[in-house]
């Protein structure tokens, strides 16, 4: 979901102050400082937000398997269980699956 579509504007100025990223792209140097000058440059007029906080991810996890150990845990939740799409429910349906499946 975009930021953009949010109603409050308070919620929006939190979440401009604390993204996350991970994964392996967060390792290069200097790009957490290019995207928050990016994201900062998005931002509305209108929208009073003092700063935009990127934080990489911890330094104790491997960077390039967070996203991974993330996927391998949503899988393994029965509650994701009624969200997965068969091949045969793709070939049969396409992209009006997902409509269908995902609130």
């Amino acid at each position: 979901m975009s930021i953009k579509y949010l109603d409050r504007q308070e919620l929006k100025k939190r979440i401009y102050g604390s993204i996350l990223i991970v994964g392996g792209s967060t390792q290069y140097e200097g790009f957490v400082d290019v995207l928050e000058d990016r994201i900062f440059e998005t931002i509305p007029s209108n929208l009073d937000v003092e700063r935009v906080e990127v934080f990489a991810n911890r330094r104790d996890l491997d960077p390039t398997m967070v996203s991974w150990k993330g996927a391998s845990v949503t899988a393994c939740l029965e509650a994701c269980d009624e969200m997965w799409v068969r091949s045969d429910e793709w070939m049969n349906y396409g992209i009006r699956i997902l409509k269908e499946r995902i609130p």
